[in-house]
């Protein structure tokens, strides 16, 4: 059971008010952003990229140092390691994410607006619907529901993308998709 957008749940609240410190330790990063793999793909103009902290091959160790407080907050979230993503996500003015859709609706795509200077320039269709990021703000959407991306600003749009489990899993089979057979989906 689906719809392409969400409203605020525990979860976005809980990421909005922790935003402050996902935001400075982004900040101090000292911009180790890469391109998004992505990029070539969907990014027309412009240019997407990321600091991914879970991934395609799980979680990456190699940030840990980097982002301490961040990782200790998704601890206590049902964050979707199995087939879902956690990332900085960068666009530069210009960047029109071309029409697509994600692999699966078992989870919900979670985007907290880390720096948003123009949020009526920088918007997101999902399905039917056009919505701006927000800084400090969380937009909650089914993937698997054609989104794209238009950027008409000036200046870089970062968001936090967190990717949950679909609320309406029940925990068994939660359970049953964390196991390692799942872990190869869609990664042979």
């Amino acid at each position: 059971k689906s719809k392409p957008w969400f409203e605020s749940d525990e979860w976005s609240i809980y990421l909005e008010k922790n935003y402050k410190v996902i935001k400075e330790e982004f900040l101090s990063s000292g911009g180790k952003i890469t391109e998004h793999p992505g990029n070539k793909m969907l990014a027309e103009n412009g240019e997407w990229s990321s600091i991914t902290l879970v991934g395609a091959k799980g979680k990456d160790l190699k940030y840990e140092g980097m982002f301490p407080k961040t990782y200790s907050i998704l601890k206590n979230m049902p964050v979707n390691e199995t087939f879902g993503f956690v990332a900085f996500s960068k666009l530069t003015p210009g960047t029109h994410l071309k029409a697509h859709t994600g692999s699966s609706n078992l989870r919900l795509r979670y985007h907290l607006g880390i720096d948003v200077p123009e949020p009526n320039l920088v918007k997101i269709r999902v399905g039917n619907e056009t919505r701006p990021w927000k800084e400090g703000k969380c937009i909650i959407f089914d993937d698997s529901f054609e989104h794209e991306v238009h950027h008409n600003g000036e200046r870089d749009r970062i968001v936090f993308i967190v990717d949950l489990w679909h609320p309406n899993l029940k925990t068994t089979y939660i359970n049953t998709l964390k196991l390692d057979e799942f872990k190869i989906f869609g990664k042979i």
